[in-house]
């Protein structure tokens, strides 16, 4: 369903439960319930949170680069749940996070974090591997008969 479609839904029902007695008091809770409906309708269905992520440390659980538009990215912090965040393109951070996804997803990265500062602005990193990882030597499924 679409935001749009889903919006419609609401208005629909907000209307034949609110606007039947057309009275002032009726007509303003419409209003006011329409409002609210428009933004439930967006919230969940895979927008970007509307504003900036408050300045700080996250992590980076997904992240979609668009060239001289946006910055789209999955962000977390101190183990809240993440939330989508559409950032400001600049050159410096589309370049920041995409070494770091190169890094991360080459087999050379222990994952993402996103300093994001007081104005906005976004510095990716990748963040280091730190000891070893056990390797477990591969096992074959079928074992052949003697």
């Amino acid at each position: 369903m679409t935001p749009i479609t889903a919006w419609l839904a609401l208005t629909a029902l907000n209307a034949t439960a609110l606007l039947p007695a057309r009275r002032a008091l009726n007509v303003a809770g419409f209003v006011a319930a329409t409002a609210l409906s428009f933004y439930v309708a967006h919230a969940p269905l895979g927008q970007p949170v509307i504003g900036e992520p408050a300045a700080g440390q996250y992590q980076v659980h997904g992240a979609r680069i668009d060239d001289g538009k946006a910055i789209f990215v999955l962000l977390s912090r101190d183990g809240d749940e993440p939330r989508y965040y559409r950032l400001g393109y600049a050159e410096a951070s589309a370049n920041d996070l995409q070494a770091a996804l190169d890094a991360q997803f080459g087999g050379n990265g222990g994952g993402i974090s996103a300093e994001i500062g007081e104005s906005g602005d976004a510095a990716f990193h990748a963040a280091p591997v730190t000891g070893e990882i056990e390797k477990v030597p591969e096992a074959a499924i079928i074992q052949e008969a003697n």
